[in-house]
This record gives structure tokens, C-alpha cells and sequence, in this order.
């Protein structure tokens, strides 16, 4: 197939597919320039050299508008996943002290150490704390398997675990403080 022509019969849905950015834009920025995103997808048309298989054209010759319409929608999706952040001087600023203060404060830690003090701290837990995050860590990594199987509700397994791992924590990172 010719791309002119294919270019041509989906601008024939041009109206269709600018109405469908604006009702289904998923940022501010494709609400406000739909004609920009359907212009895109344009370019990305011609790009792409899917005019000889069957995606964009039926047997029949007509267009593929669900094809079309799902491309348009992809675009859109894309753009929206794109994060763009404007940090101004003075936050630049920060990023760069937290980075030093970050390089001066980091210390080198024997990880052989601290899994041992992590094992220790858990040791020293409730025996019911301490079997339910065995079972957690070392068996069973998923919640709901171990609730089927030990027959104690998931809020319970969550909240013991939740509690064991702040426990942990607290005293680890009094630890790592006073190293």
C-alpha cells in the first residue's frame, strides 16, 4: 500500500480522531492541543511500516479503526508517562547538598554484620512475631498463601509482620546511628 494513500484515508477521521484526544486526554497539555497529538500520530504513521501487513488495512481495503484508535491511544498513554520536572536554582541547590551530606554520611557497613543483627533482632521478637516472619521470609512470601495455609486471617499476618519489620527498624536504625 501506498502511504499517501493511507495517509488520506485516515484523514478522513481527522475531526473523529481530534474529538477523540479531546474527550479521552489523559493530562492537561493533550486537552488543550488534541490537533498536536493526532499531527503526531500522523508523523508516527509515516514512520511506521505497517501498511503492507493486515493491522491497518481490512482484506477489504477498508481502514483498520480500531487499529488507528488504539496507536492514538498508546501515543497518548506515552505522553502521559512522560514525568517532567522543572527544578528551579534553589532546588538544585538541595539536591546537590542532600547528594553531599548523603556521600559524607554513608558509611561502609559489613552486610555479613548487619544480617546478623537483623536475625538477632528477630530472634528477640514475640514467639508468634518471630515464627509468622520466618514463615514470611524465608517459606512463604506471599500473605494470602499463608493465611490458606495456617488458617489466620491476612489482616492478622499483615499487621504481625507490619509490626516485626517497624520493630526491626527502630532498633537497627538506633544501631546504624550510634555506628
Amino acid at each position: 500500500m501506498d502511504k499517501n494513500k493511507a495517509i488520506k484515508d485516515v484523514y478522513k477521521m481527522h475531526g473523529d480522531l481530534i474529538l477523540f484526544v479531546a474527550k479521552h486526554s489523559l493530562n492537561d497539555t493533550q486537552k488543550a492541543y488534541p490537533e498536536d497529538f493526532v499531527q503526531e500520530f500522523y508523523i508516527r504513521l509515516l514512520e511506521s511500516a505497517t501498511f503492507e501487513s493486515g493491522l491497518f488495512y481490512y482484506d477489504d481495503g477498508s481502514v483498520n479503526k480500531q487499529y488507528v484508535y488504539s496507536t492514538l491511544k498508546n501515543l497518548m498513554i506515552n505522553d502521559y508517562k512522560k514525568k517532567t520536572i522543572d527544578i528551579d536554582n534553589e532546588g538544585k541547590k538541595h539536591i546537590e547538598q542532600y547528594k553531599q551530606e548523603d556521600v559524607i554520611q554513608s558509611k561502609p557497613k559489613d552486610p555479613y554484620t548487619w544480617f546478623k543483627k537483623v536475625e538477632n533482632a528477630m530472634h528477640e521478637q514475640h514467639w508468634f512475631d518471630k515464627k509468622m516472619l520466618n514463615l514470611y521470609i524465608y517459606q512463604i512470601p506471599n500473605m494470602r498463601q499463608i493465611s490458606k495455609e495456617t488458617q489466620i486471617s491476612v489482616d492478622t499476618i499483615f499487621k504481625t509482620i507490619k509490626r516485626s519489620k517497624t520493630i526491626i527498624k527502630t532498633k537497627l536504625d538506633n544501631e546504624y546511628k550510634s555506628a
